[in-house]
């Protein structure tokens, strides 16, 4: 084969890589972005899925994360007269 011949199949390549490395950065980071908010790490799978990536971006953004429940929680238990002690007996 001729190298003129040969570019147009390194170029495929060279696009295909650069497309696989990015959908794994990608990947990754939505994996530590949903660790981070309480969710279980693999959710950041459904990022891949075409339709499902956009409902999972809707729910990210407007719903309230498991970590802030968890904080909200140990506020009220800070707050409370009895200070956080007494809800600790109770596990």
């Amino acid at each position: 084969m001729r190298a003129e011949e040969m570019a147009p199949v390194f170029g495929g390549c060279f696009v295909l890589f650069f497309v696989l490395a990015f959908s794994i950065l990608n990947l990754v980071v939505f994996c530590k972005i949903y660790s981070r908010a309480g969710y279980p790490w693999a959710m950041g799978f459904l990022m891949l899925i075409p339709i499902v990536n956009f409902i999972m971006m809707l729910i990210l953004a407007f719903s309230e994360w498991p970590i802030q429940k968890q904080v909200k929680q140990l506020q009220q238990q800070l707050a409370s007269p009895n200070g956080p002690r007494e809800s600790f007996r109770n596990l």
